[in-house]
């Protein structure tokens, strides 16, 4: 009796360790917590100042080339002044006035062979293989044209910042895409998400381009700009008075990086991917400054 009575003294020693263990070791699975890269932006060249009010730039794959808008006069005013730079990814000027004779032109696309410029209240669509202007289309009601970005079936679309509306160019035909929108900006197409940065509100909102759909994503940035894809799922976003941020995938906003202090402004950027370059143009400041995004 004795000894059985110790048998059960140990079984209930046993059963209770083991259970003690097993709640440990979910008490610290609960408590672990996922730790995300730090990312930073490192400098690597920037151009000559002679890219005067560069606004946007966009890269040009099959090409190696980078394109940058330069408004040069008034960003609102039909001057003539305006023109468009060639860059190579080393930041050497290729070609300072490879077009001439816009008035401030801002965003671009790219489809196939045709560069897609935005200019004030028309879409300048260009020959890049021939340098030239190939056609030029008028937006009704469109007061300032602001950012582009292209579908993968060619279709591109344009934000209408100081007229509220976005709206879209396909063969060859212009059409409005939504209307009654507040102060659009940038814009990225992701998929079937048309990612677009609202400058009055400092936001950063989805728009469901087969139903139009708007989902709330990030608030708090100021001035927001450019919206560039990193490839995981979350976005590089440039507040034009010179900052950088990442936008996670869960809405999160982290600051990369602030020039606002030197007053050098952080426009429409772009992002080359292959190599976790980022393209920033400074406007005022008169260059294109690129920055390695580093994992740390």
């Amino acid at each position: 009796m004795k000894t059985l009575n110790i048998l059960i003294l140990l079984t209930s020693f046993i059963v209770l360790a083991c259970s003690s263990g097993k709640k440990s070791a979910e008490e610290a699975t609960t408590e672990v917590v996922e730790v995300k890269p730090a990312m930073n932006l490192v400098k690597k060249w920037e151009t000559d100042s002679t890219l005067t009010t560069v606004e946007s730039v966009i890269y040009d794959g099959e090409r190696g080339v980078i394109y940058a808008s330069c408004i040069s006069g008034t960003p609102d005013e039909k001057d003539g002044v305006g023109f468009i730079a060639q860059l190579d990814k080393e930041g050497n000027i290729i070609d300072n006035e490879w077009i001439t004779g816009l008035d401030a032109p801002k965003g671009m696309a790219i489809v196939d062979n045709s560069l897609f410029v935005t200019d004030i209240d028309e879409v300048v669509e260009i020959d890049i293989e021939n340098g030239e202007i190939l056609m030029t289309y008028p937006v009704e009601n469109a007061k300032f044209l602001n950012d582009a970005a292209s579908d993968e079936s060619g279709v591109v679309y344009f934000s209408d910042t100081g007229g509220g509306q976005l709206v879209y160019i396909e063969n060859g035909e212009v059409a409005v895409f939504k209307d009654s929108v507040s102060s659009p900006n940038g814009l990225f197409v992701d998929g079937n998400s048309l990612v677009t940065a609202y400058w009055d509100e400092q936001k950063i909102k989805t728009i469901d381009m087969e139903s139009g759909e708007i989902t709330e994503m990030a608030m708090g940035i100021e001035n927001p700009d450019g919206v560039e894809a990193i490839g995981d799922g979350g976005y590089l976003v440039s507040s034009w008075n010179g900052k950088v941020s990442y936008v996670s995938p869960e809405g999160e906003v982290v600051l990369l990086l602030d020039t606002s202090g030197d007053e050098i402004n952080a426009a429409d950027i772009e992002f080359i991917p292959e190599e976790n370059i980022l393209l920033v143009p400074t406007f005022f400041d008169n260059r294109v400054v690129a920055y390695e995004l580093v994992m740390e």
